[in-house]
């Protein structure tokens, strides 16, 4: 040992890097008023069908932005553009979950003083997009009744943190090896007090409950 202090040079990595653009995201939400929620799912498990009910639903003057986003393709910002919410399309270009600072990119193509809520599609995953904070005041799972009851303790971080689950697909239950009871237990074994709502998008059943609470997101 010489007694000379060495400068070490510390690196944060992916995730401190994440960090900085995430706080900068919460920061511009906050100055605009909007509330952004992050709808974490597998692929398939019907994340844009249920944006799309959820969009008219809220109605009433609370104003809808969504960020799409896709490791390819813009299918999904059109199906989402049609129902007349504004959207950014975000294309990770083959990463497994959207980081804050492409979201950061997306929030500043849209016209925040004039929107309520941001919704943020994260991509079809139920692991990695829980990983990462996108700077949201409250992620959503996602779960298709067809998936099986076993997805929770499987899965368990995008349940242990997610301010609600949405069961999607419901109208499938009859045709369906399912046992909602055994799902349920799975959930609260991860998470023993999170909300379990039941819809499907296609008969239009459950999306008023969830329009409901994400209005409580925002008070």
């Amino acid at each position: 040992m010489t007694g000379r202090e060495t400068e070490i040079k510390v690196l944060t990595g992916l995730k401190g890097e994440n960090r900085k653009w995430a706080d900068a995201n919460r920061r511009l939400l906050q100055e605009n008023r909007v509330c952004m929620v992050n709808f974490i799912g597998g692929p398939g498990c019907g994340k844009t069908e249920l944006l799309c009910r959820l969009v008219p639903e809220l109605g009433g003057g609370r104003r809808v932005a969504v960020l799409e986003g896709d490791v390819a393709t813009r299918y999904d910002a059109e199906r989402i553009a049609a129902v007349g919410a504004g959207v950014a399309q975000l294309v990770t270009g083959g990463a497994c979950h959207l980081e804050a600072k492409l979201v950061h990119a997306g929030l500043r193509e849209l016209p925040l003083s004039a929107v309520d809520f941001v919704f943020v599609e994260n991509v079809g995953n139920l692991v990695c997009p829980a990983e990462f904070d996108i700077g949201e005041d409250a992620k959503i799972a996602v779960l298709s009744a067809a998936e099986g009851e076993d997805k929770p303790e499987k899965y368990p971080l995008v349940f242990r943190l997610a301010r609600a689950v949405i069961i999607t697909k419901t109208d499938l239950l009859p045709h369906l090896q399912v046992d909602t009871a055994r799902l349920e237990k799975s959930l609260r074994r991860v998470n023993r007090e999170v909300p379990i709502l039941y819809t499907s998008a296609v008969r239009g059943e459950g999306i008023a409950e969830v329009a409901e609470l994400i209005r409580g997101l925002r008070g």
